[in-house]
């Protein structure tokens, strides 16, 4: 497997990042998801067995937000238009440092990578990745398929 390099905010290889930042669609609509009403506390409510207190910007980030409850533990989402096609079908066929698995129902196509609690999806080429850091148990024992609702929710309002 190649390296990951980290790109326009989340991890692709070098490959992805030439034509990111070829392409200028890594930048989409100003405003991260969370300020542009995509997604709120309402919608994460129940994701992490601790309630989310704090919902911010990602630093350096303009494109994603992060839900984070008492403990630190953090649920973030991303929203990138134009990278969504490439980065799904990069873990579809193994390219990525790790598996992953379809997930159908979600978006156009979306796997979930088990290891980091994540979902990656993609619909009409956007982006949406949701994942899950912090101390074990975070996730609550539905988050996967809270997850890959919530990214559906994200799709309906773009």
């Amino acid at each position: 497997m190649r390296p990951l390099t980290y790109v326009c905010g989340t991890a692709f290889f070098s490959l992805v990042a030439s034509a990111c930042a070829a392409s200028g669609r890594a930048h989409g609509p100003s405003g991260n998801p969370c300020d542009r009403g995509l997604v709120g506390q309402a919608d994460v409510a129940g994701i992490m067995t601790s309630p989310v207190a704090k919902m911010e910007a990602l630093d350096g980030d303009p494109q994603s937000c992060v839900f984070s409850n008492a403990l630190h533990d953090r649920l973030t989402v991303m929203v990138r238009p134009g990278l969504g096609d490439l980065t799904v079908s990069s873990w579809e066929t193994g390219q990525m440092n790790g598996s992953a698995t379809p997930m159908p129902g979600v978006g156009d196509r979306a796997v979930w990578q088990d290891t980091l609690n994540e979902v990656i999806a993609t619909k009409n080429d956007v982006l949406c990745d949701i994942s899950i850091t912090g101390s074990p148990g975070t996730a609550a024992p539905q988050a996967k398929k809270r997850l890959g609702d919530l990214c559906n929710t994200i799709f309906s309002r773009l």
